[in-house]
């Protein structure tokens, strides 16, 4: 049994003006930084004095954030040149981090992302205490062997840390105690959706992926996917959003397809959601996708890997998403003409309004931000006991 909130606790009044200092490696526009800006935002107008803490310089920010939180962006993104020079890095951050900390002098730093948190941890011990989110699965994003090893020294110093999912906390068991672990999901916040009083047929369709374009979202196999069975879906084109290392070589791979098209990060998904007729998440592991989420609870029948347990808690009964093996692309394939075709004999599949959003009604903000309430209070009242 993990340190999940049930339903009848009372939320203690938190007691500003508590200084917290959260830190995130950058707010580039992926999930992990998204919710950071939303916790800045929600702790600050509880009253609480916050300072965001970055790796990246705030000239990078996308997301943005009240007036009244303090950024420190500290300009040490850069990636190292070898294992020395990554060494020497990184003892830079510690040291740089740890300065920043001193200055603020925060009641608790909050961190999100293996390598911050790991170095947060060693900036922070014996000075600050920390609370630490991981926001993948650790058992499928593995870091490099140094790394590895500093983190079973170091995580089990934190005060709690939050896991997306139980398989996730059952797995980072193995670097502290159980009763360290809290299973809080991520959490969206979308628009109300319009009612779809009657389905029109139409002359073109738009085949949907959000996110960041990098090597375990798979939008490799996705291109490939498509490429293959492009000239059976004549009235489908295939939309990209989203940004990252990765996408220079999937613009090559698509050069040739005229059905794929690129729209970077978007500062507004949820238009892009609303244009959509189905979405697709090819993702070779996922820790608990945001993005079919957001996709969900706007009505959209979804494709989806088998990349995550999460999928079991979203959609157990596949209504509204169907699920194909990782890293098969004609499954993938396949199941993209399936789809589509049905789509195009019933207009009415485009928006399942009420099915699909009945299964992410329980990861709204709204919700989920009263779970990380009362972790925050729960900390500083332990904190505050020592």
């Amino acid at each position: 049994m993990f340190g999940e909130f049930s339903e009848t606790t009372r939320i203690p009044e938190l007691s500003p003006p508590t200084r917290l200092a959260l830190l995130v490696p950058a707010l580039f526009g992926g999930g992990a930084e998204r919710l950071m800006s939303q916790l800045a935002t929600r702790w600050n107008s509880q009253g609480f004095e916050v300072h965001l803490v970055t790796w990246a310089a705030t000239s990078t920010d996308h997301y943005s954030i009240p007036d009244a939180v303090i950024r420190h962006g500290l300009g040490m993104l850069a990636p190292s040149r070898g294992w020395w020079s990554g060494m020497v890095a990184n003892w830079q951050r510690v040291k740089r981090l740890r300065e920043t900390l001193q200055g603020i002098q925060p009641q608790l730093v909050v961190s999100f992302c293996d390598q911050m948190n790991i170095v947060a941890l060693e900036a922070c011990w014996d000075r600050f205490p920390v609370l630490i989110a991981e926001h993948s699965n650790p058992e499928r994003q593995r870091l490099r062997f140094p790394w590895e090893w500093w983190r079973s020294l170091r995580y089990p110093g934190c005060q709690a840390c939050v896991a997306l999912s139980a398989e996730i906390a059952d797995y980072m068991s193995r670097w502290m105690d159980r009763s360290q672990l809290v299973v809080i999901p991520p959490a969206i916040d979308p628009p109300q959706l319009a009612q779809v009083t009657g389905a029109v047929a139409k002359e073109s369709h738009r085949l949907l992926f959000v996110g960041r374009l990098s090597h375990e979202k798979g939008v490799d196999i996705l291109i490939e996917a498509w490429r293959r069975v492009t000239h059976e879906l004549p009235a489908w084109t295939l939309r990209v959003v989203g940004d990252g290392t990765e996408k220079e070589s999937l613009m090559a791979q698509a050069r040739e397809m005229q059905s794929v098209e690129f729209s970077g990060w978007q500062t507004d998904p949820w238009a892009a959601y609303r244009s959509a007729d189905l979405f697709v998440l090819p993702s070779r592991y996922e820790g608990f996708p945001v993005a079919l989420m957001e996709a969900l609870s706007q009505g959209l029948t979804c494709v989806a890997t088998n990349c995550t347990s999460a999928l079991a808690v979203l959609d157990r009964q596949q209504r509204c998403v169907r699920i194909v093996p990782v890293e098969d692309v004609e499954a993938l394939a396949n199941a993209l003409v399936s789809a589509c075709k049905q789509i195009e004999s019933h207009p009415d599949l485009i928006h399942r309004q009420g099915q699909c959003r009945e299964l992410v009604k329980d990861f709204t903000w709204e919700q989920v931000g009263k779970d990380w309430d009362m972790l925050l209070s729960r900390t500083l009242n332990a904190t505050r006991k020592r």
